[in-house]
């Protein structure tokens, strides 16, 4: 478990420094942690880690440590505290191993992730149902009433061979050798009908 010192403002704002397991802050050169400002003492303080607790600890300096406006001579430190080391704010995090919770997403996002699903799924659902019912009436009306669902099917066939014709249907289905030989057997029947029709005629004529 680790420590890191954020400085927020003075000459160092924006730095930050790592601290494994003891650490001295001040402006002298054989420091840990080596800050600029003028209101820091050469040995100023020190952050310690004692089991699994963070103490900072003031080491005699001029200007002190001071924790929401009061002095202090040594404090336990929780993660995201933040003390004046003379002028010179601070923040300190400890890293205790422990993943950190995400954060909340923004109100328009939880919304919208929301919303899209529920109208899909509904959108989906009314769609099943539309087809349920439409599918759900032919059956109930054959469950209800068997020989009129037969009747309907029989009509419908009858007339569907009505449409068809021999030509149309059945005989243009035939190979080609067979619908060659019932046209010319249709034209031999017409022929004959005619020949027959005009001897009867001739004959009529002739016995006047």
């Amino acid at each position: 478990m680790s420590a890191r010192i954020f400085v927020l403002g003075g000459r160092d704002v924006g730095r930050s420094f790592s601290v494994e397991e003891r650490g001295v802050l001040g402006r002298a050169a054989e420091c840990d942690v080596r800050l600029a400002d003028r209101s820091i003492s050469r040995i100023h303080a020190k952050l310690e880690r004692i089991g699994e607790r963070w103490f900072l600890e003031d080491q005699n300096s001029r200007n002190g440590i001071r924790r929401d406006g009061k002095r202090v001579r040594r404090v336990e430190v929780g993660d995201h505290d933040e003390f004046l080391l003379g002028e010179l704010p601070i923040r300190i995090r400890l890293d205790t191993g422990v993943p950190a919770v995400p954060a909340a997403l923004p109100k328009e996002l939880e919304i919208e992730d929301e919303f899209v699903p529920e109208t899909v799924d509904e959108e989906v659902e009314l769609e099943q149902e539309i087809e349920l019912e439409g599918e759900e009436e032919p059956a109930a009306a054959a469950a209800q009433d068997p020989r009129a669902s037969y009747e309907r099917r029989r009509s419908a066939l009858l007339q569907e061979r009505g449409k068809r014709g021999l030509l149309r249907g059945d005989l243009a289905q035939q190979p080609l050798w067979v619908r060659g030989l019932v046209t010319l057997f249709v034209l031999a029947f017409f022929v004959a009908l005619t020949y027959v029709a005009f001897k009867a005629v001739s004959d009529l004529r002739a016995g006047l």
